[in-house]
């Protein structure tokens, strides 16, 4: 990753300056007196994204001088709360978070090929404390790997762009056993009902659910050892930066781990955000369950939001969840469910003990598939366990549609 010296940072997570369209076309713009945030400059006025275009005879505040209204006639075509504005000019992203600053040169070289922990990374621009690791800079481009693993989401601020290159790759992502995608889990993941066991069969963990609902667990014998369900309800409407949610453990002594969610990461600019290469969230499949166990329910995807005054996406945008994992028969183990790809392909569900109890594979493909598939039913021994649902993906901002593979569609 390669950054342009900028700033050091200084966060704010709530009560920052929010530019709205209550305030648009009401502050005047000049080269040297910007618009702040994601507000563009119009006929030498501040126009928010989402409002109407400005007159150029409006007779407004000044950037430069917020109180230069007091002076002035008032515009009847201006709403009344129109006028009063005292508007910073250093705050950047309008949705799930907003970053503001103050001039200070830094200069983050060298992140391409590296792994942050955003719970200790040095390179974190706020204290251990955020809710956050923030890395920001004046231009920021991506063009090797950056992986973010630890409980705290990513948050990346180029000020004036920021882009992931053809061959840039940022991965928040989980993995099986360890390894959570930054700011994997959330407080705000439902919960189900747990898989059942007997002496001699076992359910199948069910998926997590975040954007699309988990698949259900696999059940195991006529009665006695129902397979997990996953959690209802699930919503894109996301209010906080959060990953997504992990699955449930397989039934049974044996019973196989639940895979966790993808992770968080929000990509924000004041200029063009452009995404040729990859950005990934996926959850990680379901763990195999050893003999008799049933097979770990595949962690849903997790969070990826874009936030920039034009949005462009060629590449890959994957919040996917994984795939079950298999249930363990009499003699034989079964395999861990997979992650989807770094295309969009779902991840697979595990192979069961004897190619039984099969785990189901987690969300992805087509547009339409949001929820988890099911772990397969056996009628002895250790079932699958359910693939995770689809994370959630959000864009604000002008977005091109660059013919890019978003999974699950955006919102």
């Amino acid at each position: 990753m390669r950054l342009v010296p900028l700033v050091a940072c200084a966060l704010v997570w709530a009560g920052c300056y929010r530019p709205g369209s209550e305030n648009n076309c009401a502050i005047r713009c000049t080269n040297a007196q910007p618009c702040a945030g994601a507000m563009s400059c119009e006929n030498g006025l501040c126009r928010d994204p989402v409002g109407p275009a400005c007159s150029s005879d409006a007779v407004v505040a000044d950037a430069a001088d917020p109180d230069a209204y007091l002076d002035a006639p008032v515009d009847a075509s201006l709403s009344p709360d129109a006028q009063l504005i005292d508007a910073p000019t250093n705050c950047w992203g309008r949705d799930l978070y907003q970053h503001c600053q103050t001039p200070a040169p830094t200069n983050f070289a060298g992140l391409s090929q590296l792994t942050i922990d955003t719970d200790s990374s040095a390179l974190c621009a706020l204290p251990l404390s955020a809710p956050a690791c923030v890395l920001a800079n004046g231009i920021i481009t991506l063009d090797g790997r950056l992986v973010a693993r630890g409980s705290r989401p990513l948050v990346l601020v180029g000020v004036e762009q920021l882009t992931v290159q053809i061959e840039g790759v940022l991965d928040v992502s989980s993995g099986l056993p360890g390894s959570p995608g930054a700011g994997a889990g959330s407080s705000a993941c439902g919960t189900g009902i747990p898989a059942g066991a007997t002496a001699s069969n076992s359910g199948g963990g069910a998926g997590g659910t975040f954007g699309g609902r988990g698949g259900f667990g696999g059940s195991s014998g006529t009665a006695g050892a129902p397979g997990g369900q996953p959690a209802a309800n699930p919503s894109s409407n996301v209010t906080v930066p959060r990953g997504g949610c992990p699955g449930s453990t397989g039934a049974g002594s044996n019973g196989a781990i639940a895979g966790r969610g993808g992770g968080a990461v929000i990509l924000i600019t004041g200029g063009t955000l452009t995404v040729n290469g990859k950005v990934l969230a996926r959850g990680a499949g379901g763990g195999g369950a050893d003999l008799n166990g049933g097979g770990g329910g595949g962690g849903s995807g997790g969070l990826i939001a874009l936030d920039g005054i034009n949005v462009i996406v060629t590449g890959a945008l994957i919040a996917a969840g994984g795939g079950g994992g298999g249930g363990g028969n009499l003699s034989d183990i079964g395999s861990a469910g997979g992650a989807a790809s770094e295309t969009g392909v779902p991840g697979p569900g595990g192979v069961g003990g004897m190619a039984l109890g099969n785990g189901g594979g987690g969300s992805g493909g087509p547009a339409t598939l949001l929820n988890g598939r099911p772990g397969e039913l056996v009628d002895r021994s250790g079932a699958g366990g359910g693939g995770g649902g689809a994370g959630v993906i959000r864009i604000r901002g002008n977005y091109t549609d660059g013919t890019g593979t978003i999974v699950p569609p955006r919102t």
